[in-house]
This record gives C-alpha cells, structure tokens and sequence, in this order.
C-alpha cells in the first residue's frame, strides 16, 4: 500500500480521478494497490 500511494503521489498522471485512487488504495487495504498497478497508472 505504501509503494501504491509514493507512486501515486509522485506521478499524478493516473486513469481516473487521482482522489478516487487513493481512496481506492486506502480503503481496500490489499486489493486497492493491485488495482491500482493494474488499471491505474497511465503507462508513457
């Protein structure tokens, strides 16, 4: 979860409201950070 939010919070270009992530990764403690690597990050 750590990892998720410093990626997050260093690269705020996200698929998605950058807010709804990190409520995402916070609320679903174990799987809110695999959906996020998975659907949330926005690949350059």
């Amino acid at each position: 979860m750590v990892v998720a939010l410093v990626d997050i919070i260093r690269n705020q270009r996200t698929n998605g409201p950058f807010i709804m992530w990190i409520i995402i990764i916070v609320l679903g403690n174990l799987i809110g950070p695999i959906l996020y690597f998975i659907f949330g990050r926005r690949q350059s």
